[in-house]
Formats: C-alpha cells, sequence, structure tokens
C-alpha cells in the first residue's frame, strides 16, 4: 500500500478520534451519531488521499507537511463535532429517527422552549491542536536559520583556498569548446523544426532545455526522415524532450508517447536536430513532467520505492548511444526540518520509466549535473549570509554571489559564482567553483568584476558599440584563457523574434577595460590579447610563480591573424608563442623559411600559449 494512503488513514483516525472524544461531555454515544462520524470520516479520509496522491508529497517524518495536516486535522476534529449541551435532557430520544427529529435546531427550540444554545468541544481535542501548533514553531525556529544557522553555514564544504598560480589549478578551455549558443538560442534554433512533422506543433512543445557534455556515436533520424551520422568527443549539446501541451493533450497520445526530443549544439549554432529515431529505432517519450498520474516523472520515481525524500529535477540527459534518461537528485534533510543535501542519484528512462538510482561515487559517465543548481546556490547564500551568525546587524564579514552559471573545462564541469562583499556592485573579491557531483567548493582569492559588468565592458566595446544597440552581449561565462581569468560573451542581434549570435567577446576578470570583440572567435580572442598585452606587457599574467626565461630558439613555423604573429619553435612544437606587431613591430619582416634561430624573451607558464615579450634576430 502506497506511504500516502497509509498516512491519509492516520489522519482519518485522527479525525475520528476527536470526533469520540467530543461524544463524551454529552454523556451518550449513540449509534446514529457513530454513523455520522463514520461518515465524515471518510470523507475526511477521501479528500487528504486525494490531495496527498494528487500532489505527490514528501511523506517522511522530517517533512513539514505531515505536521501542518495533523494540526488542520485536529483543529478541524475538534470544533466539527460541536452539539447542544442538553442534548440528554432529551427523554423521548431511542432511536435513529428521534435524533433526526431533535437535531433539527427549530425542532430542538420548539420541543424545549429554550434559548441557551452551546456548542460542545473537547477539551483534549483542542489541548492537543495547542501542543502541536507549539511544537511546530518550536522546531520551525530551532531548526531554521534561527536556531540552527551554523548547519546552514557550513552545508557548503569549501575545502581549499587558493593563492597560487591560477592556470595550474584551473585547465585552460580551447576556443570550440566555448559555449557560444545560450538556452534561448538554442530554443529559437530548434523551434522551426517542429513544422517538418505535420501536426506536431498542435500537441506537442520543446521542453526545458538542459546543458551536458556528450560522448558517443548514434545515427539519428529527424521529423522528415533523413538521417544523420552523429559523432561526439566531449562535445558540449542542449537536450530538450518533446512535451504534452497540457492534460487533453497528454490523455488523446498518452500510448503513443511524444515522437523523441531536440538536439543543439551549444558550440555551433548550425548544428541543430530534431530526434524521432535512434539507430532506426522509433522514439516514444511517455515519461515526461508535463504527463500525468503514473507518467508524471517525479510520480514514477515515488512509485519505485522513494517516498521519504526530496527530489530536485536536473532535467534530461542523452547518453552515449542516444536514450534519453531524466536525471534526479535525491534530497535527505541533514537535520530535523533542516536544511537538504544530495545523497545520491536517480535516473529514469523517459521511454521505458524504468527507474535506477546510484550512489554519488557511481554516476554514470553520462551524467553531468548531480548537485541541483538552486540548491547549490541556496548554499553559498546561506554561507554569506550566516558567516557570523544569524544576527549579524552590521553585516560584518557577509558576502553574497554575484550569480551562479554552469563552466565546462576540458575534463570537468562546475558551477562558477562570483563572490562580492554585501554592498559591492560591480566588483569581487574572488570566485567560488564548486563540481557538480560532489558538491565540493574551492575558493579562489581573485579579485575582479562581476558577471553584468563584463558584460556591460563587453557592450561598451568599438565593435559592439557602432551598431548602435542592435547588437548586445549575452550572460558572460568564467574561462581560463590562456592562462587569464576571462568571461566570454557571445554577441547577439533579434531578427524576426530570434537571438542571432554575430560575434564574440571577452574581458579579463582583473580590469574591465582589457576586452577584445570580434565577427569570430579567432578575432575576438587576438583584440582581447592584444588589449592586455597593451595594458600588461611587463606584468605577470598570473597571480605568481611565473617568471621570465630567454632562450634561443629555432624558428619552424611563422602564422597571421590580423595584427597577431603565432610562432613554432624547434623544442616547443607543442606550445604556441605569439605577439602583437603594434607591440613587436619587427615580427613583421621575420620569415621561417630556413629556420632561423632567433632570441626569445617569453613568460614561463605551464599553458598551451605563450606570449612573448621581446624576439631578436
Amino acid at each position: 500500500m502506497e506511504s500516502y494512503v497509509l498516512f491519509s488513514l492516520l489522519l482519518a483516525g485522527l479525525y475520528a478520534g476527536c470526533g469520540v472524544l467530543n461524544m463524551l461531555p454529552l454523556g451518550k454515544v449513540c449509534s446514529g451519531r457513530l454513523i455520522f462520524l463514520a461518515v465524515r470520516t471518510l470523507i475526511i479520509f477521501l479528500v487528504w488521499w486525494g490531495i496527498n496522491s494528487l500532489f505527490i508529497p514528501l511523506l517522511s517524518w522530517d517533512s513539514r507537511l505531515i505536521y501542518w495536516e495533523m494540526l488542520l486535522t485536529l483543529f478541524v476534529g475538534a470544533f466539527i463535532f460541536g452539539d447542544y449541551d442538553d442534548y440528554n435532557d432529551y427523554d423521548d430520544y431511542d432511536d435513529y429517527d428521534d435524533y433526526d427529529y431533535y437535531n433539527n435546531y427549530d425542532n430542538y427550540r420548539n420541543y424545549h422552549n429554550d434559548d441557551d444554545v452551546d456548542v460542545a468541544f473537547s477539551p483534549v481535542s483542542f489541548i492537543l491542536f495547542v501542543v502541536m501548533l507549539i511544537f511546530i514553531i518550536v522546531c520551525a525556529v530551532k531548526c531554521g536559520k534561527i536556531g540552527s544557522s551554523e548547519v546552514y553555514r557550513d552545508m557548503l564544504p569549501i575545502t581549499t583556498k587558493v593563492d597560487s598560480v591560477f592556470e595550474k589549478n584551473i585547465k585552460p578551455t580551447s576556443l570550440e569548446k566555448m559555449r557560444t549558443v545560450n538556452r534561448s538560442v538554442a530554443l529559437g534554433q530548434v523551434e522551426q523544426k517542429m513544422g517538418e512533422i505535420s501536426g506536431l506543433g498542435s500537441w506537442c512543445e520543446i521542453g526545458k532545455m538542459s546543458l551536458q557534455r556528450i560522448n558517443g556515436t548514434f545515427t539519428v533520424t529527424d521529423g522528415k526522415g533523413q538521417k544523420t551520422r552523429l559523432v561526439f568527443d566531449n562535445d558540449f549539446i542542449w537536450a530538450a524532450p518533446l512535451e504534452y501541451r497540457g492534460y487533453w493533450k497528454w490523455r488523446r497520445f498518452k500510448n503513443q508517447g511524444t515522437p523523441g526530443y531536440v538536439l543543439v549544439s551549444a558550440t555551433d549554432p548550425s548544428k541543430f536536430y530534431l530526434v524521432t529515431a535512434v539507430n532506426d529505432k522509433p522514439l516514444s517519450i511517455k515519461y515526461l513532467s508535463s504527463a500525468f498520474w503514473a507518467y508524471d516523472l517525479e510520480r514514477a520515481v515515488r512509485r519505485a520505492g522513494h517516498i521519504g525524500c526530496g527530489l530536485a529535477d536536473n532535467g534530461i540527459q542523452i547518453d552515449g548511444q542516444g536514450h534519453p534518461f531524466n536525471v534526479f537528485a535525491k534530497l535527505e534533510k541533514v537535520t530535523f526540518w533542516g536544511p537538504d543535501k544530495v545523497v545520491s542519484c536517480i535516473t529514469v528512462d523517459m521511454q521505458s520509466g524504468e527507474v535506477k538510482e546510484y550512489a554519488l561515487n557511481e554516476i554514470p559517465e553520462f551524467i553531468d549535473i548531480v548537485q541541483p543548481e538552486s540548491l547549490v546556490y541556496d548554499y553559498l547564500s546561506w554561507a554569506g549570509d550566516l558567516v557570523n551568525g544569524y544576527f549579524n546587524w552590521s553585516q560584518e564579514g557577509e558576502f553574497m554571489p554575484t550569480g551562479l552559471e554552469v563552466i565546462y573545462g576540458d575534463d570537468n564541469c562546475s558551477y562558477y559564482a562570483g563572490i562580492q562583499s554585501v554592498g559591492a556592485d560591480r566588483s569581487t573579491f574572488g570566485f567560488i567553483l564548486t563540481d557538480v557531483q560532489s558538491g565540493e567548493a574551492t575558493l579562489y582569492n581573485i579579485s575582479g568584476t562581476t558577471e553584468d559588468a563584463a558584460r556591460s565592458a563587453i557592450n561598451s566595446n568599438e565593435w559592439v558599440a557602432k551598431f548602435k544597440g542592435a547588437y548586445y552581449a549575452d550572460d558572460a561565462v568564467f574561462y581560463n584563457v590562456q592562462g587569464l581569468p576571462t568571461y566570454f560573451a557571445p554577441i547577439l542581434m533579434n531578427s524576426g523574434g530570434r537571438a542571432i549570435v554575430k560575434g564574440y567577446g571577452f574581458c579579463y576578470v582583473k580590469n574591465r577595460e582589457v576586452t577584445g570583440v570580434g565577427a569570430t572567435k579567432e578575432e575576438a580572442l587576438a583584440a582581447y590579447l592584444r588589449a592586455y598585452n597593451l595594458v600588461n606587457s611587463r606584468k605577470e599574467i598570473s597571480d605568481g610563480h611565473v617568471y621570465d626565461t630567454t632562450e634561443r630558439l629555432q624558428i619552424l613555423k611563422i602564422r597571421q591573424e590580423g595584427s597577431c604573429y603565432y610562432f613554432k619553435f624547434a623544442g616547443y612544437e607543442d606550445k604556441d608563442f605569439y605577439a602583437f606587431a603594434e607591440i613587436l613591430p619587427q615580427v613583421r619582416w621575420m620569415e621561417a623559411e630556413g629556420n632561423p634561430v632567433v632570441k626569445v624573451k617569453f613568460k614561463k607558464t605551464d599553458d598551451r600559449n605563450i606570449p612573448i615579450i621581446s624576439i631578436e634576430e
């Protein structure tokens, strides 16, 4: 029997107990009154069972909902069974018909000719109601941020504070792996694909877009029957299921399910697909957030036995064979009525409804995000708000996150949050990276600008400004760009109600005056590095422990991109050295023919791209 049925029986029993307690002051418990009580108890059971089963509540003893339901039941039970206080004066009350007659208010008044009518209630029921109310208030205070501020503050385990070399702790991200398609752009790209299947848009819509990294190879079939072989190698995609347009559409098409899902490359807006079959097997997506009853995603998880826990929906994830799964984070209370923590990961096969649970150290490779974004943001907020306890009137030491953004490195995925002191508006004193699976966080004490300020700086760049507001920078995403902490944002333009990518922009975290914008990533990067070198040509690239070195190197190859010159040197074949003609004019006349040897001064780093400080033949 499902747990919310058992709990509804408990509430109905509590209600019946209140009714019996209310009969006792009358001195007589009659069969008619017991029948009436039984009918009302049955109604109470059906009401609670309907509400609990409809909304799929979190049924565990550390859930506040249970106690609020108990409180309401006690309140109704204590006062609903009132009767006239001199009911025992009915000498002629012998059967159920007399009960019906005398229970009528007008007949009662005529029979007794008495204007004094009181409502009887059970003092015991009222006392239970008061005790339950006090219990709820005490637990809410004790288990809330007022009484357990240290518990809330320490929910995010910040294990390390880093002050050393930036690029040694956060690996650089290559240009081709930088995300250029945001959620709204991805949605706009695939909306036009809905028309490929006649009538599909009348009963289906695109669901929540989820970002992920994907590896694998599979063949997809679109709405026109065209097949495409997709090969993914640590590529980033947006994915979304096709959802029902309301209850009646679900009721009509629930047996066949929706015909698939959509994919959009997060790095190339020209690659987007409506997937209706994978490896020649048609898709039938039946388990969705827009489905009802047994096909509702959360209900499927609850029916699989996960009742006494919290669930956080992390959205759709596609595995390496193209199969769609919906991923949930399973939550448990740290303390009674306290904050939640992630204890495991639950997947639902969106076609078969199969539910599986994975421990945090056994997460399948295709799943990126386990820690819910909203929960991590709460952790960061609590860590800043409660740094010196709940009652910190002067706000001493308090800080707050500037936002939360998923960022991908070449081999990891994290939540990025800039950290600023309370009252600051455009600057940060550091940032925190939180692992999306383990929840472990690292604080980097690198001060700089906020995401919004970086976005404004990119919008102020002359390349964007010349279009007089037609172009605008999208949300800025944090990356390590050739050893520099950098914000990267695509430049968008609205056209026909859709956002189109028209360019790209970079902004230096430590100095928002250093920006670079261009029509391609390469042009934008060259402009950004040129701006950086013009401002910081004699400064360290990172926070320390990197140094200048001078070596005589043999030129193997020279490549020019605008005013930026890239050199390949013998002994450093895996590195790209670069210099700007505005800073080092002599690079314009250097040649690689004959592989000459030159004297090069450069920054000694582990990065692949290394700036040249000076170069002499």
